[in-house]
């Protein structure tokens, strides 16, 4: 049996068998992440199932989950709700993406209260188990090749705690440069860092194999972060734009192979890697308040003592058609910067030691809100002591939720004494 220390980096979960039927699909924990060695590792746990509370259940709502497929037990508990003692029944499913089905059954046509259901799958996995952000795992190894791009594949049997350390996480930054006229790509920038020493690739020729090159390099690399400077808002959207125009539906640029998709409208989900953008970081620091622009030239001036190389990026085609060298100097000059950026801010390192006190996965925290690592902390001590934890949000209909603290809205303008 292998034995890993891990720090936790993401955590999800795949279907299984993934191109079977729906109704024979079953739940895999994926967690990703470092050893204390610095290997990349990907852990899997099955036989976890999904589960929620509903509120004093009527002999009509047991009847009808007990004799459905979808619900693999029915398990009578009392819970502390609003300090009263409350009989209500432990939902157990068979696949998390059906809980909001069987939830709005239990509330619309059993008018019984759903409770902590709403909880991410992999998050009720981590708190059942008391996972902290780094975790002793026990597993058999497996042969990742063709499976994972991580150095090393477990199968967990069990989970011990461990004192949270810091890995060395492998960041790759990129840029891309396209053309104005017609928006092809003529090259993607790649820095990162490698034994200390920030290395550089270009990435050049037809539209479409730099496209594949990225891909295949992202593999080779394998690192856990992927960043640039407002590639959110820019690289990105163009990379998905013009993979789709040469025919690649899917940018196969996670750890399992998977493609990666837009969450809300600041994040990208990558499973086994973290997307993050070097502009939003800034801003997150709160440097962007002494900033008085924005720009990467800009902040790396003030940040770094140094700013881009000279071009014209209107005339970007015009300058490719000119000075092939100059255009890809300036390339792999904005992938440097925003990753020298991303490490002079220490961003990351800041954030772990958040995951650690909050006992959560390093992308929870870097793109999550502050409620994430209270929800940690507060759902696992309501769960020791019997206490209900309610819904915190609903699409389709109402549910009682905590209430916050005021906040006050203001118009754009000149305030003067405020405290």
């Amino acid at each position: 049996m292998a034995t890993y220390d891990v720090r936790i980096i993401t955590a999800s979960y795949r279907r299984e068998p993934p191109d079977g039927p729906e109704k024979d699909q079953v739940p895999v924990i994926q967690i990703f992440g470092r050893t204390r060695e610095g290997k990349s590792i990907t852990i899997e746990h099955a036989g976890f199932n999904p589960y929620f509370y509903a509120t004093r259940p009527p002999p009509s709502l047991l009847g009808a989950f007990k004799n459905d497929p979808g619900v693999v037990e029915l398990k009578e508990v009392t819970l502390e709700i609003g300090g009263t003692p409350t009989p209500c029944v432990k939902v157990v499913l068979k696949q998390p993406w059906k809980t909001p089905e069987y939830r709005e059954k239990a509330r619309q046509k059993y008018d019984s209260t759903p409770l902590a259901a709403d909880i991410p799958f992999q998050h009720r996995f981590i708190y059942d188990m008391d996972l902290g952000a780094a975790v002793r795992v026990h597993g058999r190894e497996e042969d990742p090749k063709g499976r994972y791009t991580t150095d090393l594949f477990v199968l967990a049997e069990r989970f011990e705690p461990c004192d949270p350390f810091r890995p060395m996480l492998r960041i790759l930054s990129f840029d891309i440069e396209n053309s104005m006229q017609d928006g092809h790509i003529l090259c993607i920038g790649i820095a990162y860092r490698d034994r200390g020493e920030i290395q550089t690739r270009i990435l050049t020729g037809k539209e479409r194999e730099i496209i594949e090159s990225f891909v295949k390099l992202v593999h080779e690399l394998d690192p856990d972060i992927i960043s640039g400077y407002n590639i959110d808002g820019y690289d990105l959207p163009v990379l998905v734009d013009r993979a789709a125009r040469n025919g690649i539906p899917r940018l196969q640029l996670a750890r399992d192979f998977s493609d990666f998709f837009h969450l809300g409208e600041r994040f990208w989900r990558i499973d086994g890697r973290i997307m993050t953008d070097v502009w939003w970081a800034v801003k997150a620091e709160r440097l962007s308040l002494r900033m008085k622009q924005e720009t990467l030239d800009y902040v790396a001036r003030q940040l770094l003592g140094e700013g881009k190389h000279e071009l014209s990026r209107r005339k970007i085609d015009e300058e490719w058609e000119r000075d092939r060298e100059k255009v890809i100097r300036y390339c792999l000059n904005d992938a440097d910067l925003s990753l020298r950026i991303l490490e002079k801010i220490s961003r990351i390192e800041k954030t772990l030691d958040l995951a650690a006190v909050g006992k959560l996965p390093l992308e929870d925290v870097l793109h999550g809100r502050t409620s994430n690592l209270i929800d940690s902390i507060l759902i696992r001590a309501a769960d020791r002591a019997g206490v209900a934890v309610p819904m915190m949000k609903m699409r389709g209909g109402r549910v009682e939720q905590i209430e916050g603290g005021y906040v006050h809205s203001l118009q754009p303008g000149l305030y003067e004494w405020v405290i």
